[in-house]
């Protein structure tokens, strides 16, 4: 009952009576019933204002109602009670365009089994094709969807979009202990911290935040790169349908690396194995066994990551960094690396593959990104050969950049890439140790499984030719020891395109090639055909290296080049025009040089219309062709030099399929080995062959070596730049030297350094003659020699396609050798184990030793700061280097492995009594005197006389070992016995027969 009274005030007053249904037996609080009939009596604007006032004050809470509240719509008022109003009011005052949304998940009213997720945005409302992937990807699915608008005006407002979603794989959820990694773990997707994939379903399910689920997601990805038989996607299902196994998982991973971890990591590690293993018997489906048995074995092969270094405050690491033993992971794909750092993030995947503790290799941006491992690991095996004539073993990196798009311009592209390059760098750095003077320093949040690991060194390699100064830069945030040697090439570092170094070391290769068939390439016309242009550093400088060349066809992606009947000095000019300029394509050929008959095709052409005199260059009639027939007929018709300065793979062997190749872009102008029309092949770039086609080229008659000993020269190069460089440093920490004169001396070492490289190249392309020679001869023991590699594991024999012993027999019935692809791979492959035992404090504390790592060092150096060299932290390195390169190039490919049989000298006997020997007949001298008589042909008795001598300087050097005394230093040794054996030379003619004196005299003039 009530009644109403009206007076002159502007207020009515309403009495109510309240009739009780049942008697009271207390009487209620006069204020809590106030205040409840108060609350009634208000509308639901007046209700918000009053839990806004109650919330965060009168004044803040007009702000908020006159920004916000006044524009709940009449509809959410219907749905919502102004003290939820008051929490969304809350919400959205924290919203601007840099924090723009929020999630917040709640139970949902009236539903047992349903969520509630509210999305708090500024600006527009959120497009549900955005949303419904990520709520998908969560594990939920959309009941329904309620959006509201709150804000006034034509302007941006708020809204609040509400979903009712279900969890499909559980029922029942404890809101409050999900709650804070579900938002985590939205927002972390919906600002691209985290993939949108199926491995977000396990957040409901597991309470794993998004960080340690991108864990998980990670070792799938890296699996997919391993050539895992199990897609990422069909493991993320398995990890969701054993969410127990899959928090074990992660539980492993913190016990493995969490810096706070206190209790024994061991024994609780194998507490965990013990329950992985027991919930794996409830584990029925054969495959989803071999996913979780497969993510054990990689977390265990870990041995370190970034995951939990700290970052600044608020803010979440993107990106992750694990380092793997890869032995320690099953049926990884040959040949298995020393070390491998896997890089995951939304932005950038990449992988960093080494060859042993002191390793080296470029870092390539790859475009390869379902398959990039695949790529980079064919490299490093190319590395690992390549680096035998330098300190490190073989390494190789490459990245993807995820986030490209095909709108991208050049210069956005860059940036991504740029970027993506930085981040890479920055995640290898992070788990990589750092060294002073006397101590290892790392992060106290890095837990490591493995030795100390201090030396990482990286190159320029294809789409980061440009990026050394970022990587150096990245480097010194890091205050990392090797400084700018970090990576070669940089402002202060040698310029590899500017020295030309690399084609001048593959010119080194196809001169010996043509000097052993009686041409002089510096003179006599040499007919070519080249992969590559002139804005190319290996294609450019390696066209520049001689003015005869006769370059009638070369082609690169855009354009064919054809110019049937050159004249040399005109070609050279243009030629050298056009590498000037820089760009240097061949569309920038000046035509009106092009000699009768001659053009200049795009690729992009359908079909190509041939005039007279490129049929007859081609040997075909056809009056047109398509752009690969013309290359593929350039390729098989008769030339005298095939000069690969570009990428891709254009010669395999017939046993080879073009899938097997996996380079697709030249599927349609590929060649066989037996097809290639040139008489010499020199491969200034990687992979242009195959080995197999190499194989099969050599035996047809052609004259080849390998990438990896023909593009040396770029590697070695970098070398002696990173050697010299920490020498120097040191110097400069030593005060002995300041920071720009240290730059000077680097300049000044140039000629120098590029000397080293040649002499390098040379001294290891005239090993392979030698030893082809005598190869046919010595068949026997390169069988031996491929066994005891084999069985070492230092090659594999099948991977990389040596002849079987049956095979061997073959060509031994038919009077033939190795050929010098298969003898370059011995080589190497011999060279890298010799390093390898030979590395060791044992040998570099040698007395009379020292002069060895000295010869690696400019002269001007040596002169001006050789004391410093004893000190030099990778002295051992060099030593090991150097007396492995010069025992096999004079001695051949398995001198440790005869001596060591025949004597039982372990390799640092092997080693010491060499240099003994080498010096007490000063080998080097007379080996650089006799090999600079340049053979005029094939038949020359140069290579026997060489090979006469390196049997000389075997015999002696199994005499010594044979009577080897303990305790003699290499000095006492030479002093002993160099005098007697110099006067035994200078009274040798005495002392040979009438016959023999003749004869000898006879050949010394015919050397002459």
């Amino acid at each position: 009952e009530f009644s109403t009274q009206f007076t002159e005030s502007i207020l009515v007053r309403i009495h109510f009576t309240f009739k009780c249904q049942q008697a009271l037996h207390s009487t209620p609080a006069t204020d809590v019933l106030e205040a409840e009939i108060q609350r009634i009596a208000q509308g639901w604007m007046e209700r918000l204002q009053a839990c806004l006032v109650s919330r965060v004050g009168a004044s803040v809470a007009a702000t908020y109602y006159n920004k916000v509240g006044q524009y709940f719509s009449l509809g959410y008022q219907a749905d919502f009670n102004p003290e939820v109003a008051c929490e969304d009011t809350l919400v959205l005052m924290q919203l601007s365009q840099q924090n723009p949304i929020t999630p917040m998940l709640f139970d949902a009213s009236g539903d047992i089994d349903a969520l509630s997720l509210r999305l708090y945005h500024y600006g527009q409302s959120l497009p549900l094709s955005d949303v419904l992937p990520v709520l998908e990807n969560l594990g939920l699915r959309v009941i329904s969807e309620r959006p509201y608008r709150v804000g006034g005006g034509s302007g941006d407002g708020y809204w609040i979009q509400e979903f009712t979603l279900h969890y499909r794989f559980s029922a029942s959820l404890d809101i409050d202990a999900i709650k804070r990694e579900f938002e985590a773990a939205f927002l972390a997707v919906w600002n691209h911290l985290c993939d949108n994939d199926s491995f977000n379903q396990l957040v409901l399910g597991t309470s794993l935040s998004w960080r340690d689920l991108a864990v998980l997601r990670a070792y799938a990805r890296y699996s997919k790169q391993l050539g895992f038989a199990y897609s990422p996607e069909f493991m993320a299902n398995t990890l969701a349908t054993h969410m127990a196994l899959s928090s074990l998982l992660i539980d492993a991973f913190y016990v493995l690396f969490e810096p706070a971890y206190s209790a024994p990591r061991e024994a609780a590690l194998a507490e965990l194995e013990q329950q992985f293993l027991t919930g794996l018997e409830g584990v029925d489906n054969l495959g989803e066994d071999r996913v979780l048995r497969h993510y054990w074995a990689l977390l265990t092969a870990t041995v370190r990551t970034n995951f939990f270094l700290p970052r600044a405050e608020g803010q979440a690491c993107d990106y992750l960094a694990f380092k793997f033993k890869p032995a320690c992971i099953p049926d990884m794909i040959h040949p298995v690396p020393y070390r491998e750092i896997y890089v995951y993030s939304p932005t950038v995947e990449g992988v960093h593959l080494r060859g042993g503790p002191v390793s080296r290799g470029g870092l390539r941006w790859s475009d390869r990104t379902e398959d990039f491992r695949t790529e980079v690991l064919g490299l490093a095996k190319a590395q690992q050969v390549k680096n035998s004539v330098i300190v490190p073993v073989g390494a190789k990196g490459g990245f993807v950049a995820r986030n490209l798009s095909p709108e991208d311009t050049r210069e956005v592209r860059h940036e991504k890439g740029l970027a993506a390059y930085t981040l890479f760098i920055t995640a290898l750095l992070e788990i990589t140790d750092n060294q002073t003077t006397d101590a290892i320093e790392r992060s106290e949040y890095l837990v490591v499984r493995d030795e100390d690991d201090p030396y990482l060194v990286v190159a320029a390699d294809k789409g980061t030719a440009t990026f050394s100064d970022t990587a150096n830069r990245v480097a010194s945030r890091f205050n990392f020891w090797l400084g700018d040697a970090f990576a070669s090439g940089g402002s202060q570092g040698y310029d590899h395109k500017q020295m030309g170094i690399t084609a001048r070391g593959a010119w080194v290769s196809v001169t010996r090639h043509f000097r052993e068939l009686g041409i002089d390439v510096q003179r006599d016309p040499v007919v070519t055909v080249g992969v590559g242009d002139m804005s190319g550093d290996v294609f450019g400088n390696g066209l520049l290296q001689s003015d005869a060349l006769c370059l009638v066809a070369a082609f690169n992606h855009m354009h064919i080049f054809v110019d049937p009947t050159p004249d040399p000095k005109v070609s050279f000019a243009e030629r050298q025009r056009l590498f000037l300029a820089s760009s240097g394509g061949w569309g920038e050929y000046n035509p009106a040089l092009l000699s009768a008959g001659g053009a200049i095709y795009p690729r992009s052409a359908k079909r190509l219309q041939l005039t007279p005199e490129i049929q007859r260059l081609i040997g075909r009639n056809e009056a047109s062709m398509t752009p690969n027939e013309l290359i593929q007929s350039l390729l098989m018709m008769p030339s005298d030099l095939f000069w690969n300065g570009g990428i891709g793979t254009y010669v395999k062997a017939r046993s080879e399929s073009h899938l097997q190749v996996a380079d697709k872009a030249n599927d349609a102008l590929r060649v066989n080995g037996d097809e290639l029309g040139a008489r010499v092949v020199g491969e200034g770039g990687n992979l242009g062959m195959t080995q197999l086609g190499r194989i099969e080229y050599a035996l047809a008659g052609g004259r080849c070596n390998t990438d990896f000993i023909d593009n040396a020269g770029g590697v070695d190069c970098s070398d002696h730049e990173v050697n010299i460089k920490i020498l120097l440093d040191t110097l400069v920490r030593q005060e002995r030297l300041d920071g720009a004169t240290r730059n000077q001396r680097l300049q000044d070492y140039t000629d120098s350094v590029a000397r080293h490289v040649l002499y390098n190249n040379d001294s290891q392309t005239l090993a392979l003659s030698l030893i082809e020679q005598d190869s046919p001869a010595r068949l026997l023991e390169y069988r031996q020699l491929i066994a005891e590699l084999s069985d070492e594991n230092i090659l594999d024999r099948e991977q990389e396609y040596l002849p079987s012993d049956e095979a061997i027999s073959e060509r031994r019935a038919q009077g033939l050798g190795l050929t010098r692809p298969e003898l370059a791979l011995l080589v190497s492959a011999s060279k890298s184990h010799l390093k390898q035992v030979l590395r060791s404090d044992e040998l570099a504390a040698v007395a009379g030793l020292q002069h060895w790592v000295a010869r690696s060092f400019p002269s001007q150096l040596v002169a001006e700061f050789g004391d410093a060299i004893v000190d030099h932290p990778l002295y051992s390195s060099i030593l090991a280097t150097q007396l492995a390169n010069d025992m096999v190039n004079k001695l051949g490919p398995n001198v440790l492995y005869r001596q060591r049989n025949a004597t039982g000298a372990t390799a640092l006997e092997v080693a010491q009594y060499y240099a003994v020997v080498t010096e007490i007949f000063d080998a080097r001298g007379q080996w650089r005197s006799l090999s600079k008589v340049a053979p005029t042909s094939p038949q020359h008795d140069i290579y026997p006389l060489l090979l006469a001598y390196a049997q000389m300087l075997k015999r002696c050097l199994r005499w010594f070992l044979r009577n080897r005394v303990q305790g003699e230093t290499v000095r006492e040794l030479v002093d002993e016995y160099q005098a007697g054996v110099h006067l035994l030379i200078a009274e040798y003619p005495e002392l040979i027969t009438p016959e023999s004196r003749v004869h000898t005299i006879e050949k010394q003039q015919s050397l002459t």
